[in-house]
């Protein structure tokens, strides 16, 4: 678990996001699906806050807050999926969404977002796939790129989103019932790594050019796509 967390955090640090796609799959096979969507939400909430406010003067805090505010009106939508869909199924539908959105991302299509719609798009993705998955980076990445926002900027926003979201997921988990000594006890092996991580990504992503950084978090969203797709056809 350690590696797992270390590496995991290392990619969100150099990409502002990530944490979750790279450890969610592998702790799913370690503690079991629904058991890693609280550990990732534990561990991730003291890195994001720490974050958010190291970073808080670079960030869109407009842009934060019609996220965090979709995601969190939709996120019983996820804790409700998570209960009655199954793990194939949840994860094919991810991967085929975020790959079509990554495409476009890539193809440079860029929009304003008038009145927000694009932010409260990919802040309502972001909130059921939060609460169902524990992997909702990619919505918000895409719908802030889209827009041109990038580099530092999108770090320090994401942050504040994942921060603020993963307090209204982890109340909802809880009071479904998710949240069990397991859950802590893993969140409390992994806070330290994933703080260690944490730095060394943000110190790596200090030295990559803006292109450079851009295509890390395209192969990113790539290969999370590919992975929830490739595991849902084999399940």
């Amino acid at each position: 678990m350690p590696v797992i967390v270390v590496v995991a955090a290392f990619a969100q640090g150099v990409t502002g996001f990530g944490f979750a796609l790279v450890a969610a799959p592998l702790l799913a096979v370690v503690a079991g699906p629904k058991e890693s969507v609280v550990a990732l939400c534990l561990i991730a909430l003291p890195i994001n806050a720490w974050s958010s406010l190291r970073h808080r003067r670079v960030a869109c805090r407009d842009v934060a807050v019609r996220m965090v505010g979709a995601a969190a009106a939709v996120a019983p939508v996820g804790v409700w999926l998570l209960s009655v869909l199954s793990d194939r199924v949840m994860q094919g539908v991810i991967g085929v969404v975020v790959l079509c959105l990554t495409v476009t991302m890539i193809k440079g299509i860029r929009v304003s977002s008038h009145g927000g719609l694009l932010d409260l798009l990919g802040g309502a993705c972001a909130g059921i796939l939060s609460t169902s998955t524990g992997t909702n980076g990619p919505p918000l990445v895409i719908a802030m790129q889209i827009q041109g926002i990038s580099g530092p900027r999108l770090r320090a926003t994401l942050a504040w989103v994942f921060f603020a979201s993963g307090l209204v997921s982890l109340a909802l988990l809880n009071a479904a019932g998710s949240v069990n000594t397991e859950s802590l006890i893993s969140a409390g092996i992994g806070w330290p790594f994933a703080f260690v991580g944490r730095q060394l990504g943000e110190r790596v992503a200090g030295l990559l050019a803006p292109r450079c950084g851009e295509g890390f978090v395209a192969i990113l969203l790539f290969a999370s796509a590919a992975t929830a797709i490739v595991t849902a056809m084999k399940s």
